[in-house]
């Protein structure tokens, strides 16, 4: 085929936040005929999208970014221009890209003769949870019954957390010698620390009033409530603090 005959006439609006891949590929888009629009993150995407009244044939999104991450953006972007298509581009492996899922597993210490085990999995975003966040993390209480199968009635709700990205879930789930339940969170996603859901200053991991980049040491065992926060946890009581903290500074432990 006639190279003449590959190249293009439609519009694209290019989204990516590393500026020199940004501009690559623009330039090689252009040289073979396609009218581009740039932008380096969702919400600029967005701005050209309502200045811009022609047609955008396009949207070809970076899928990590900071703020906005690329499935938010076409979300956005359909609402205003719904005719026009949507490729996906990432560094990333679809793995990386989408960490949701069965994410941890512990059998209580006393599983012999109490059965219960517990499971540590992604969810749908919970009703209430803030706007444009990805889903819900949540750890539930099983038992096995004397028939040796999963008791279908059983089953306990421990902890539920909202999560902003689909990434950086953590996940590792066990007991320690002390029958406290150890709990690794990750850092909430995106790349950096940073975006939709993270501490701006500092990011989530270094703050100690948020769960995220953690390493939690909760009691869930024969508890009234979903857990118990045990007393010897070393930030117990301190102000602007989860006591549920047992060590910080995470990215995405599993």
């Amino acid at each position: 085929v006639p190279s003449e005959e590959l190249r293009g006439t439609e519009t694209i609006l290019l989204v990516e936040d590393e500026k020199g891949v940004r501009e690559f590929s623009g330039r090689v888009l252009r040289e073979n005929g396609y009218t581009v629009f740039e932008a380096e993150s969702g919400q600029a995407a967005l701005d050209v999208l309502g200045r811009h009244e022609g047609p955008v044939d396009l949207l070809l999104t970076d899928v990590v970014m900071p703020g906005m991450g690329g499935f938010d953006l076409a979300r956005r972007a359909s609402v205003l221009r719904p005719g026009s298509g949507v490729l996906y581009m990432s560094g990333y492996t679809e793995e990386m890209i989408d960490e949701r899922g069965l994410l941890g597993l512990a059998f209580s210490p006393h599983f012999a003769t109490d059965g219960y085990f517990y499971v540590y999995y992604s969810t749908s975003l919970a009703d209430g949870a803030p706007d444009g966040w990805s889903h819900t993390n949540v750890i539930v209480e099983h038992k096995v019954g004397a028939d040796g199968q999963v008791d279908p009635n059983h089953a306990r709700t421990v902890f539920t957390m909202d999560w902003p990205q689909s990434n950086h879930n953590g996940g590792t789930l066990a007991f320690g010698p002390d029958e406290m339940l150890y709990v690794a969170t990750g850092d909430g996603g995106n790349k950096n620390d940073v975006g939709l859901g993270h501490n701006a200053q500092i990011g989530n991991a270094q703050d100690m009033n948020s769960l995220l980049g953690k390493m939690m040491r909760i009691d869930v065992l024969d508890v009234t409530d979903a857990w118990d926060t045990p007393d010897d946890n070393p930030y117990v009581g301190l102000p602007n603090v989860k006591g549920e903290i047992w060590a910080y500074g995470f990215r995405n432990p599993y």
